[in-house]
């Protein structure tokens, strides 16, 4: 099974939105793919929630947000991290995406974030992980289950 590390702009964009990174979360939920994170990873996850221009875009604020976290919380494997990394020196809080996927033995990471996208060569190089956008991740999928890779 395909494993992945989603960085917290996804799991954001999957529950505010319609589009590629819901079908990510939905593909984790009907355990088509192994969706890992860490306990840093949720909790920033969980913050972002707190935020007032988050909060603006739910309609039933509390509600809404505690059913998208504990949705999360269900279909993750929240793992424990001992790996630590300084690859993303602009930004060194990004660096945890990379520590929970080198943890999980993950073969992706999902992330719209500039700064790990500028060192995912690196990163495959060192650790042969992948780094995509989430509309790049569903094309691979989409054609692995069409047998076309």
């Amino acid at each position: 099974m395909i494993s992945i590390t989603a960085d917290t702009n996804v799991l954001v964009a999957a529950t505010l939105t319609h589009g590629a990174c819901e079908k990510i979360v939905e593909l984790a939920e009907q355990k088509k793919i192994c969706l890992f994170l860490s306990e840093p990873i949720f909790k920033e996850y969980y913050k972002v929630f707190q935020y007032q221009e988050i909060q603006d875009k739910i309609k039933n604020k509390q509600q809404e947000a505690q059913q998208a976290v504990a949705r999360i919380a269900i279909i993750a494997h929240i793992i424990e991290t001992t790996t630590r990394v300084n690859i993303i020196k602009e930004d060194p809080d990004d660096n945890k995406i990379i520590e929970c996927a080198i943890d999980a033995k993950a073969d992706y990471i999902i992330s719209s974030d500039k700064h790990i996208h500028n060192h995912k060569k690196e990163i495959r190089q060192q650790h042969n992980i992948h780094i995509l956008t989430p509309q790049e991740f569903l094309q691979i999928f989409t054609s692995q289950q069409q047998g076309w890779t």
